[in-house]
């Protein structure tokens, strides 16, 4: 049945284009809807070669109904003839060197088992940068920033629905409809202060301004309600980086005002929570930081082995296992007892050694200077765009970026198709205000001729 429902969606794409190639408002709405299909992700997604059975970060080439969405707007501007370059910033450029690098790290694959694991993530690169090129385009094309934001919006308050009925439930970490609850947690750790600036500094539309701050209140009691420990560790730094450049580059008196009862608010509502947030963090199993500390040794042992392609891109479940003795000397085999032949170890728990092992320093060097490119590209937009209808949102997107790669160090749910989305969505987002900072200036960006 997917696969039927997938065929026609297909068919669907150039249909839907043609009529926003008529009718440019229903160009916006598509845009609304990009990234609606999260509240549906799982149902709306297909693995093609799918090997569910596998314990890496890609288990099929994916296909979900978001690069459906991608294709319709991106073919629309193809036939409007506004599409952008590939490639629009340098920080493209740099995903390109990490993405070919990946690409040769294939060398030190295992293709004895299954040929296809590697590719299969690959395939995901391929299709996030389809992302970013999509929305890249559609900003360049239109400026409006506000149709995202909204759609995201949606998302987030879909998920704290979701989250309040897993709760009733007797959900104890409820994920919302993320595959876990880490994935959520770091999702709204990366989006909520984005919303959060806008509270602080935005300007232009009040249904809007109450709008976002809901939005924002949904994803914060989402995120504490995952009692996902990283998140919980990283949240506050977050939202007090996004406070602070909003001290800094948006000084105003009324700052304070919308500040003081936020903040109120906030240690009422976590104060409730306290008993079990400390009950959360006191009673978490020691075998969990025993497994993340031996996994830690187990991604050493790869990277020393193969520093400079690593073990193979989508490799590490593969090569975590035997016949294979990375895990010699770090307690794994041990542990684990005479069971250990039928056992399918777990990934380890942070996205830059992962990285590192699978793709070699190499690999790891060129994913630190991407993330680093557009963090430091949010910084610069900070000041370049104080004072405008602008500056909330990098504001915002430096909070997030802190929260997201802060958890990263305790988590690879970043790896995840959602969480790698909401993070290629951030850098496009950084991409488009950079290359045409000048000219956002002297527009809003909740207003264009044809905007719904």
């Amino acid at each position: 049945m997917k696969y039927l429902v997938f065929a026609i969606a297909l068919i669907g794409v150039p249909v839907v284009a043609t009529i926003c190639f008529y009718f440019r408002r229903f160009l916006h709405f598509a845009g609304l809807a990009l990234f609606l299909p999260f509240i549906v992700y799982e149902s709306t997604t297909i693995n093609f070669f799918s090997e569910e059975w596998y314990r890496g970060t890609s288990r099929g080439m994916e296909v979900s109904l978001v690069y459906l969405l991608c294709c319709v707007v991106l073919l629309t501007l193809f036939l409007i003839n506004k599409v952008s370059k590939p490639f629009p910033d340098k920080g493209s450029i740099i995903y390109l060197l990490y993405f070919c690098w990946s690409f040769f790290s294939l060398w030190n694959a295992d293709f004895s088992e299954y040929p296809g694991f590697a590719w299969f993530e690959l395939w995901k690169m391929l299709m996030m940068h389809f992302v970013f090129w999509t929305l890249y385009s559609y900003l360049d094309y239109s400026q409006n920033v506000d149709a995202i934001l909204n759609g995201l919006g949606i998302v987030i308050v879909a998920c704290f629905i979701a989250v309040v009925i897993q709760h009733a439930m007797g959900r104890y970490q409820p994920h919302g409809f993320f595959p876990h609850q880490n994935s959520m947690a770091m999702f709204m750790g990366l989006m909520i202060p984005i919303f959060l600036s806008y509270y602080l500094n935005g300007r232009s539309d009040r249904y809007i301004w109450v709008f976002y701050l809901f939005v924002f209140a949904c994803g914060a009691a989402s995120l504490v309600r995952s009692y996902s420990r990283g998140a919980l560790l990283v949240f506050p730094i977050a939202l007090a980086v996004t406070v602070g450049i909003s001290l800094i580059w948006n000084f105003r008196l009324n700052l304070f005002v919308r500040i003081l009862p936020l903040a109120l608010f906030g240690v009422l509502f976590v104060s409730l929570l306290v008993p079990r947030i400390i009950e959360r963090y006191e009673q978490a199993p020691e075998a969990s930081a025993t497994t993340r500390v031996e996994l830690i040794r187990v991604a050493i042992n790869m990277i020393q082995e193969k520093p400079l392609l690593g073990i193979g891109l989508n490799n590490w479940g593969i090569k975590v296992n035997p016949p294979y003795i990375y895990w010699e000397g770090t307690g794994r085999r041990g542990r684990l007892g005479r069971n250990f032949d039928d056992y399918k170890d777990g990934i380890v728990e942070t996205i830059y050694m992962l990285v590192g092992a699978e793709c070699g320093l190499v690999g790891l060097g060129l994913l630190l200077i991407w993330f680093l490119y557009y963090f430091v590209k949010a910084i610069l937009l900070c000041k370049k765009l104080a004072g405008t209808d602008w500056f909330f949102l990098p504001a915002g997107l430096v909070g997030g970026l802190t929260a997201t790669y802060l958890q990263s160090l305790l988590e690879w749910v970043l790896k995840q198709s959602m969480n790698f989305i909401g993070l290629i969505i951030c850098f496009a987002l950084i991409a488009f205000m950079d290359n045409n900072w000048k000219e956002l200036k002297g527009i809003t960006p909740h207003k264009t001729e044809d905007a719904p």
